[in-house]
């Protein structure tokens, strides 16, 4: 079954971990949901570097 965050463009992915981090900055998120927000981020991380790294190639390849 594929990951919740395989679904985001790279763009909605962005703005989700810009999201997440203004909730963490201001508070909003609690010790209980963390851990789920901070599992959550590293897969967005994770696909972000994925994406970019799919570009990076195209690009070299295009050279």
């Amino acid at each position: 079954m594929a990951k919740k965050t395989d679904i985001f463009s790279y763009d909605e992915a962005r703005q989700k971990l810009e999201k997440t981090l203004a909730d963490l900055e201001s508070g909003k998120t609690g010790i209980d949901e963390l851990e789920a927000r901070l599992q959550e981020a590293k897969s967005l991380i994770d696909l972000s570097l994925k994406k970019l790294a799919t570009v990076e190639k195209w690009m070299t390849d295009w050279e």
